[in-house]
């Protein structure tokens, strides 16, 4: 599931985590994994359209990810209403995920980073500012701590 993410896969981190849910629903990691999936999916559809499947929206779409960063994309798409939908039903989804991961394991850090970065993009600074200081509290040896610290004292100025 990283792994798709990371290579901007979403669509596949998706369908990959869902099935890692699907074996074990209990799993808090599983259930992170999915939420993180749904987060990063943003204002894109989880399933693909037949429109999107010919042969030639997959070369458009290919051009366009090799032309734009991925945050440029995903810019584009939020200015159309369809972006738009998208990104509320992904973000109340990933919402919900990550708080049925956390219901399931207190502990778990990485969903409390996931969280704080969903809050944060949806502009809830509060929240955001929480999930972020709960992570620190749980991980405080992680590899992403300090860009965590510095993201928080942005959220806390900014809320000043």
């Amino acid at each position: 599931v990283e792994l798709a993410i990371n290579e901007g896969r979403f669509r596949s981190a998706v369908f990959v985590s869902n099935k890692l849910v699907n074996l074990r629903p209990e799993s808090s990691d599983n259930v992170f994994y999915l939420a993180e999936s749904y987060r990063t999916l943003g204002p894109r559809n989880a399933v693909l359209t037949d429109k999107q499947l010919t042969s030639g929206a997959k070369k458009k779409e290919a051009k366009n990810r090799a032309k734009r960063t991925l945050e440029e994309l995903d810019a584009e798409l939020l200015k159309t209403p369809a972006g738009q939908e998208a990104w509320k039903a992904n973000s109340e989804k990933a919402e919900q995920l990550f708080l049925r991961a956390i219901e399931l394991n207190r502990f778990n850090a990485n969903a409390r980073r996931g969280l704080g970065m969903l809050y944060e993009k949806l502009n809830r600074k509060e929240d955001a500012a929480n999930q972020y200081a709960a992570y620190l509290e749980l991980a405080p040896n992680a590899i992403d701590t300090e860009r965590i610290r510095r993201r928080l004292l942005i959220l806390k100025e900014s809320a000043k």
